[in-house]
């Protein structure tokens, strides 16, 4: 007899910052960390999409930010 388990992944979201280097205007992107230093994680995009709104209009100097489907 076999025992036959089934694996359910959850999709997670995460916010990624996207940085512009002052030496050639290439952009690096940073994943966003929540203030215990763990990645921020979203259940669904639609939470991820109001943070990211969020951060991009109060951001002073023009960063953008995407979400990337974990």
């Amino acid at each position: 007899m076999f025992l036959v388990v089934k694996k359910e992944y959850k999709i997670m979201y995460v916010i990624v910052k996207l940085i512009k280097m002052a030496d050639n205007n290439t952009e690096v992107p940073v994943i966003l960390l929540d203030g215990e230093d763990e990645i921020m994680e979203f259940n669904t995009y639609d939470d991820a999409e109001k943070i990211r709104t969020l951060f991009e209009k109060n951001s002073d100097s023009g960063y953008k930010y995407m979400i990337k489907k974990i």
